[in-house]
């Protein structure tokens, strides 16, 4: 059985270099099927960039376009515990504007692999919470 799962947060954009990047750790039984960086609100967000690492390897490092993106994964199977880091730049926007840029919205939708009759693991939606 499967259980689907959508989780959002909201990613604040970084105005210099000492941004703090966003870090999302995922449960060891949950399956990643996709990320989506949801641009919509934030009208001047396509003028930022946006590193994504899944782990210590950089996935993605580019603009975030107008709207955002989806990033499509090919049922990533549970591997332990990581993390997706996501890094924002804003500072040369925030130098021509002057003024705060709206957050951009992170959409993580994947499942849990269940037994008929599991319920979720404490560990599982601690992480979630």
């Amino acid at each position: 059985m499967r259980c689907e799962i959508k989780t959002e947060y909201d990613l604040p954009m970084c105005l210099d270099d000492l941004c703090i990047p966003m870090e999302i750790a995922i449960p060891y039984d949950f399956i990643l099927k996709d990320i989506e960086i949801n641009a919509s609100d934030s009208p001047l967000s396509h003028l930022c960039s946006i590193t994504v690492l899944f782990g210590s390897e950089t996935v993605y490092d580019g603009p975030i376009g107008k709207h955002g993106f989806v990033m499509q994964i090919t049922e990533l199977e549970p591997r332990g515990d990581y993390k997706l880091l996501f890094r924002t730049n804003c500072s040369t926007l925030h130098t021509l504007v002057g003024e705060p840029i709206d957050p951009v919205r992170v959409v993580i939708r994947g499942h849990e692999k269940m037994n008929e009759g599991d319920g979720f693991k404490s560990s599982f939606t601690d992480e979630w919470e």
